[in-house]
């Protein structure tokens, strides 16, 4: 398991890369002293030596090397902080072997030549032994920092103290005046600064790790002894300064520093002495309780040891590259137990071609790394598996690395799953970019209405790729109108569109598109169909070839039509070959037989006939010779092969040859090569085809049309039309064939249509569109958006009316009736607004006018645009009493309005009794059972009732979740409330009554919501709590208004007006 660092630990290591900074701050220093000239910070006094160039990179680089080593690095890490001791370890070796053998190697004036060569050295700019050495021993122990092996850690700490010596030496030597002991001939000596950084880098590199000394018992013994004996001479050399700088002599100086230190150190050595002591009186009382805990230790390492070794996963312990234990799960996966295995190598355990991974895996653990990868294990009987390995470092109790542990899980039905799935999906791309079609899934892409704006390319063929002109990463998550922006006015996009919404398939034949990539016009065939959630998949064929040929077939067949008889008398003046055979054989040919089989008649004389036959026509030339030989004639077109090995079309006419006895002689036969017309008659043949099947095409494509598609002559009467303008006038084709556009227009209509028709007919014009009333077959009228277009012979006359007709009735209808609709809205909105404005008037008129005397009250009702339930009222109940409320009806209207009048009218005409009247809890009960929620359309409303009694200058109130009246009482102000529910809620709410003093100057606000829910310029909205502190700080002056309220208040607003009433109500008791 892992180690955890105590607190101790990371403090220390804390003050490790401390010091390692401060090392990299003074080399910094040093540095920038050597480019700018200022050797102040270069050396701690004029006449001592400086720090070099060389030394200050040394201790940059070793102190970046222990910051890259500190606390757990990666092996990356580890490696790069040995590569900076290992270049540093070479260059200081490089200068112990300059004094050594006396050669130079040119590295002393590398960095800043001319500023050193101003140093008082025979040698300028390089180090002195002792900082070499010092740095080499630093740098190797650096390099060992994070090694585990003993005698590593041996040489690691020898490297370290000698290192450390050097510079401890030096810094004595400055204390006590001996600077001149410091110079190593012929160089200068180790500079101040460098002897402080120096002993900086080995405490940094000493408390990197800090694991070796907090794991040793005696390790505060250690410490205190390393500080005495160190400090006896540093605090000897420091006291001596100050005894030199009071006047004293330097032998006086020097016997009363060493008696200081003397009494110093002896003081802090008995102290700790006696710590010391009360520290091992406390440990024999531990190690007594350890001791009582032994058995129970052991108890639980049993159970531990019986959970791992009763777990699935296989738990091992690796321990110098062999198996120190394993769980006994591993004879379940291996075929072999625990007591195999253990003292084994682990890479028995891996199939060979793995070891090298399993090497690198093995070396992150060990230099504290935690792996978690998948590999390959291998049984005892050969098989090999695949397995989930878990390690980290093992750490002993010392928290000395030793090995590492790790758990691992056969996982070979997880892997063959997913290689059956890898294998499936690449079978799956392959077989899909095998075709020849390009082939794409496309995802909708809708705006926040959920109205699909775009598709966004999901997957794609190769084909697919290759027709975009993009690799397949490149056109995978883009959009179809971030490629091609023009898509979106298309024909296609709306199909694609309707397949999503819809999820019918759909296909488009032969579709012209304006292609963006391609940058011409082309012809497809697309096949859309649904493929899951928001998902559609597309296919499509580029047919512009075919489309073409099908054009060039039916312009062949027109110029094959138009020139047949000029071919035909060709053919027929064209010679001839006549031959005469006799026993199957050649007995005589004409002089065209050469340009016919391409040979002399000559060659062909005594050559079987079937040398000009192709082979597979054999059998039926065998079957003609037969018709010959029974006397009977053959005219027919047949094959025939020359010399040279191409075959011809050829007729021939063949009839038996008689000689003068009648006998028969073989038979005689005339050739005709027709290679041409045979030729020509196969175009025609696809010509009429291909004519047939546009025409099919066309005729299906107008009868399936949803738009109306006619053809009218020029009198105006139906040639052609389809079931959709059939539909549109309510006639079957045969009856709307004997009927005439004029006399289906609306009369109001027929004028200006006419007048289109003979713009047409007069060439002014090609076309025209034009919406217009026609008559249906019922009678009733029918709206139409009608394009008409035209056909002209050669001559320009107009041939034949193409008319295209939009069925917009239900439009034009649903426009007249929003038109109707939207007039008497607008009635009804003024109707309402009037009578809104009375109902205003009428709940103004009803509030009490201000009151002046021994109470006097001031008002401001503000009324918003929309009528509200905002009301008040003041008045003497008696000579003694005086009730006051204000109201705020939840909702805006007519029925909140109303609901405040009824409580006006209420409260006003003495429907309660006195008695009622003058408890304000009892007023609010009845209130609440007049006026539920049930009962007035989830209506509710808030109430501040007080009343005042005059004699004893007091206030009785009660509060139905209203904001809190204000009492100003000089400069107190106090919020009047309650935490009764509104009324009207719940029919079992209860009000309280509470009293206040009022005492003569004293001063009462009432408000509603209204003033202080106001929105702000920043888009939030003013609090109560905003109202409230403003309120407090007006009722500073005595003389405060309404309208410093209202000013106030306003200047918060984002309008500079109310949203909602308000309503203010102000008393002042003298």
């Amino acid at each position: 398991m892992a180690v955890i660092p105590t607190r101790l630990e990371r403090t220390l290591l804390g003050w490790g890369r401390v010091a390692a900074v401060l090392v990299l701050v003074l080399g910094a220093m040093a540095w920038v002293g050597w480019a700018t000239g200022i050797q102040a910070l270069t050396r701690v006094h004029p006449a001592w030596p400086p720090m070099t160039p060389w030394t200050a990179l040394w201790l940059a680089a070793l102190a970046s090397a222990i910051l890259v080593h500190s606390g757990r690095p990666s092996p990356a890490r580890v490696w790069v902080g040995r590569g900076l001791a290992a270049a540093v370890a070479v260059t200081a070796a490089a200068v112990l072997t300059e004094y050594l053998t006396g050669r130079t190697f040119g590295l002393d004036q590398v960095w800043f030549g001319d500023a050193v060569r101003t140093m008082q050295a025979t040698l300028p700019g390089r180090p002195s032994p002792p900082t070499a050495a010092s740095v080499l021993l630093l740098s190797v122990a650096v390099a060992l920092t994070r090694t585990s092996r003993r005698r590593f850690r041996a040489a690691w700490a020898g490297c370290l103290v000698a290192a450390m010596a050097f510079p401890f030496v030096t810094i004595v030597a400055y204390l006590f005046g001996a600077v001149a002991r410091l110079e190593f001939a012929p160089s200068t000596g180790m500079a101040m600064t460098t002897a402080f950084g120096l002993l900086l880098l080995g405490v940094a590199c000493l408390l990197v790790r800090p694991a070796w000394l907090l794991a040793r018992s005696d390790r505060l013994s250690l410490i205190r002894l390393g500080m005495i004996l160190a400090g006896f001479p540093l605090l000897v050399g420091l006291s001596r300064r100050a005894y030199l700088a009071v006047g004293l002599s330097d032998d006086l100086a020097l016997t009363f520093a060493t008696a200081t230190a003397t009494v110093v150190l002896g003081t802090a050595a008995y102290r700790l002495s006696r710590r010391e002591h009360a520290l091992l009186e406390a440990s024999e009382s531990d190690r007594t309780a350890l001791r009582d805990n032994a058995d129970s230790l052991l108890a639980s390492e049993r159970k531990y040891r019986l959970l791992a070794e009763n777990v699935a996963d296989v738990v091992y312990l690796v321990q110098d590259g062999k198996i120190a234990w394993v769980s006994g799960s591993v004879e379940q996966v291996s075929g072999a137990p625990p007591e195999y295995w253990v003292g084994r190598e682990l890479r028995e355990a891996i199939p060979p071609e793995d070891w090298a991974e399993s090497a690198e895996r093995n070396a992150t653990v060990l230099t504290g790394g935690v792996v978690a990868a998948r590999a390959r294990g291998i049984t005892v009987d050969g098989v090999i598996h695949w397995v989930d390995v878990r390690a980290k470092p093992y750490y002993e109790t010392d928290g000395r690395q030793n090995g590492f542990v790790a758990s691992l899980r056969v996982i070979d039905n997880e892997v063959a799953a997913q290689q059956e799935l890898e294998e499936a999906r690449r079978l799956l791309a392959a077989s899909a970019d095998s075709m020849l079609d390009p082939q794409m899934l496309l995802e909708g892409v809708r705006d926040p209405a959920g109205r699909v704006v775009d598709l966004r390319y999901r997957e794609a063929n190769e084909a697919a790729c290759l027709d975009m002109g993009m690799a397949r990463d490149e056109l995978i998550g883009r959009t179809v109108l971030e490629l091609l922006p023009g898509f979106a006015e298309s024909g296609p996009m709306s199909y694609y569109v309707q397949c999503l919404e819809t999820g019918q398939p759909g296909a488009l034949d032969n579709y012209s598109y304006d292609n963006e990539v391609h940058a011409d016009s082309r012809r497809y065939d697309v096949r859309i169909a649904p493929a899951g959630n928001d998902l559609i998949s597309l296919s499509f064929r580029d047919v512009t070839d075919r489309f073409q040929a099908a054009q060039r077939a039916l312009e062949a067949a027109r110029r094959i039509t138009e020139s047949e008889r000029a071919y035909r008398l060709l053919a027929e003046n064209s010679g001839d070959m006549v031959i005469h055979v006799r026993d199957g054989r050649f007995a005589w040919s004409s002089p065209s037989v050469a340009d016919v089989v391409g040979a002399r008649p000559e060659y062909w004389v005594g050559r079987r006939v079937l040398e000009i036959i192709p082979p597979e026509d054999e059998a039926a030339f065998a079957a003609r010779l037969a018709t010959l030989a029974a006397g009977g004639t053959v005219q027919e077109r047949i094959r025939v092969v020359a010399v040279d090995g191409v075959t011809h079309w050829a007729d021939v006419h063949a009839r038996p040859l008689r000689d003068d006895a009648g006998r028969q002689d073989g038979f005689t036969a005339a050739l005709r090569l027709v290679d041409d017309e045979v030729a020509a008659q196969q175009d025609a043949k696809e010509a009429r085809r291909q004519r047939a099947r546009a025409d099919a095409l066309y005729r299906r494509s107008v009868d399936s049309a949803a738009v109306g598609m006619c053809l009218v002559n020029p009198e105006g009467g139906f040639v052609d039309v389809n079931e959709a303008v059939c539909e549109f006038f309510g006639y079957d084709a045969d009856a709307l064939k004997s009927k005439t556009w004029q006399a289906l227009t609306a009369e109001a209509d027929t004028r200006a249509d006419m007048d289109n028709v003979a713009d047409v007919m007069a060439g002014r014009i090609e076309s025209y569109r034009v919406t217009k009333q026609y008559v249906h077959a019922d009678g009733h009228p029918i709206w139409g958006d009608a394009s008409v277009g035209c056909v002209r012979d050669r001559d320009g006359h107009v041939e034949v009316l193409i008319v295209q007709i939009n069925d917009i009735t239900a439009e034009v209808q649903s426009r007249q009736e929003l038109l109707i609709s939207e007039e008497r809205n607008r009635a009804l909105a003024q109707g309402l607004q009037a009578e809104l404005s009375s109902a205003a008037r009428y709940l103004q008129s009803v509030l009490p006018a201000e009151m002046a005397g021994q109470v006097s009250v001031s008002t401001r009702y503000l009324p918003s645009n929309i009528l509200g339930g905002d009301s008040f009222d003041f008045y003497w109940l008696d000579d003694d009493h005086m009730v006051v409320y204000l109201l705020d009806v939840s909702g805006h209207g007519v029925e909140s309005a109303l609901i405040a009048v009824s409580v006006h009218n209420m409260l006003r005409s003495a429907s309660f009794a006195k008695e009622t009247m003058l408890e304000p809890d009892r007023v609010l009960a009845a209130l609440n059972q007049q006026f539920g929620m049930d009962q007035h359309d989830d209506n509710y409303f808030t109430i501040f009732y007080g009343v005042y009694q005059r004699s004893s200058a007091t206030l009785r109130y009660a509060n139905a979740g209203h904001p809190p009246a204000l009492l100003f009482s000089g400069a107190q102000v106090s919020e009047l409330s309650s935490q009764s529910c509104p009324v009207g809620t719940f029919d079992d709410t209860s009000f309280a009554t509470a009293t206040v003093p009022l005492p003569p100057g004293s001063q009462m606000l009432l408000y509603s919501d209204g003033v202080f829910e106001l929105p702000l310029d920043d888009g939030g909205q003013w609090s109560m709590r905003d109202f409230l502190d403003m309120c407090t700080r007006l009722g500073g002056s005595p003389d405060w208004t309404l309208d410093d309220v209202l000013h106030n208040v306003l200047g918060h607003s984002a309008s500079g007006s109310f949203d909602d009433d308000c309503c203010l109500v102000r008393l002042s008791f003298d």
